[in-house]
C-alpha cells in the first residue's frame, strides 16, 4: 500500500500542509478541485490509498481512533473540522501514537455517557441503565477493570435503549404513512378500506404506527445483540482491536442520533452531539500526555 506518512510526525506535517493550502475535503476520501488539484480528508492526507479507516497506517493511529476520527471530521462544520484535525494530529505526535485503553474508558465515561444520560432523561427513558455503564468505565479508570459478566449485563440493558432512542421514528412513520395512503386510495382497495377502517387516512395512521414500531423494535434488537457481547469482551480485556471490531464509528453515530432525535431542533442537537464527542475525544487524549492514566493502566494499550 502506498502511503506518504507512517508515523504521527509525518502525518501532522502532511495534514498541516493540506489545511494551510485549503486542500481538505469532507464527505470524500480523495477528490480533485476544479483545477485538478488533489483534495483529501482527515485520513486521506496520509496517502492516495487511504480510503477507509482500516487503511490508516497503525503507526499513525490505532484502528478504533481512525474509525472515530473519520466520522467526527466529516460530521463537524468545515470551519471547526480543520482545526480539530490539527489538534488531533498534534496530540498523536506528542504521544507518538501510544495510547492506553484508558483513553477509551475516559471518553466513554466523561463524554458518551453524559450524552446518553441527557437523551434518556429528555425522552422519558431509564437513565440508570447508562449510569451503570458509566460506573464500570470509571472503575476501569481506577485500575479495577470489571469482568465480562458485569459488562455484558450493563451493556445488555443500556444498548437497547441507545438504539431505540437513535431510531428515526418520524422518518420511518412518514414513509410508511405515505405508502399506506397510496395503497388505501387505490380504487381496487376502496371497499375493503371503507369496511375495516372507515377512511384511507385511518388506515394509513394505523399502518404507519404498526410498521414504524415494528421496524424500531427489529432495529433495536439486532443492533443491541450484535454489539453487547463484543463490546463486553473489549471492555473486560481492555482490548483495542476488539473495540475496533465493534465499529466504534457506528457506535458514536448511534449516540449522536440518540441525543438528537425527538421533537424540534434535531439538527442543532445532532451538531452539538458531534461537537461534544469530538472535543471530548481530544480531552481524553490530552490526559495521556498529562500522565493521568500512567500509573493505573500499565500493560493496557489502545493501539
Amino acid at each position: 500500500m502506498s502511503v506518504n506518512a507512517s508515523n504521527p510526525v509525518q502525518a501532522l506535517a502532511l495534514y498541516a500542509q493540506a489545511l494551510a493550502a485549503g486542500r481538505l475535503i469532507q464527505g470524500h476520501w480523495q477528490a480533485r478541485d476544479g483545477a485538478g488539484a488533489p483534495l483529501s480528508c482527515l485520513l486521506g492526507v496520509l496517502g492516495p490509498q487511504v480510503e477507509r479507516p482500516a487503511a490508516c497506517p497503525p503507526g499513525v493511529m490505532p484502528l478504533w481512533l481512525a474509525q472515530l476520527s473519520s466520522l467526527l471530521f466529516d460530521a463537524l462544520p468545515a470551519e471547526e473540522a480543520g482545526a480539530w484535525g490539527l489538534q488531533l494530529y498534534g496530540q498523536l505526535k506528542c504521544l507518538d501514537a501510544q495510547l492506553p485503553f484508558a483513553v477509551i474508558d475516559h471518553w466513554q465515561a466523561h463524554t458518551v455517557a453524559p450524552l446518553l444520560l441527557e437523551a434518556s432523561a429528555r425522552r422519558g427513558g431509564d437513565p440508570q441503565r447508562h449510569r451503570r455503564v458509566q460506573a464500570l468505565h470509571r472503575r476501569a479508570l481506577l485500575g479495577l477493570r470489571p469482568g465480562r459478566a458485569e459488562w455484558r449485563a450493563a451493556l445488555g440493558a443500556a444498548l437497547p435503549e441507545v438504539y431505540d432512542l437513535a431510531f428515526a421514528r418520524s422518518q420511518a412513520y412518514a414513509r410508511a404513512h405515505a405508502s399506506a395512503l397510496a395503497y388505501a386510495n387505490a380504487a381496487a382497495n376502496g371497499a375493503m378500506i371503507a369496511e375495516h377502517f372507515g377512511t384511507a387516512q385511518a388506515y394509513a395512521d394505523y399502518y404507519a404506527e404498526l410498521a414504524s414500531t415494528a421496524s424500531a423494535a427489529s432495529s433495536t434488537s439486532a443492533n443491541a445483540r450484535a454489539n453487547a457481547e463484543l463490546a463486553a469482551e473489549a471492555y473486560a480485556r481492555g482490548d483495542a482491536q476488539c473495540y475496533a471490531e465493534t465499529y466504534a464509528h457506528a457506535g458514536a453515530r448511534a449516540v449522536a442520533l440518540a441525543f438528537a432525535q425527538g421533537g424540534e431542533g434535531q439538527d442543532k442537537r445532532l451538531h452539538r452531539a458531534y461537537q461534544r464527542l469530538a472535543s471530548g475525544l481530544l480531552d481524553s487524549l490530552g490526559r495521556v500526555d498529562g500522565g493521568v492514566f500512567n500509573s493505573a493502566h500499565q500493560g493496557e494499550s489502545a493501539r
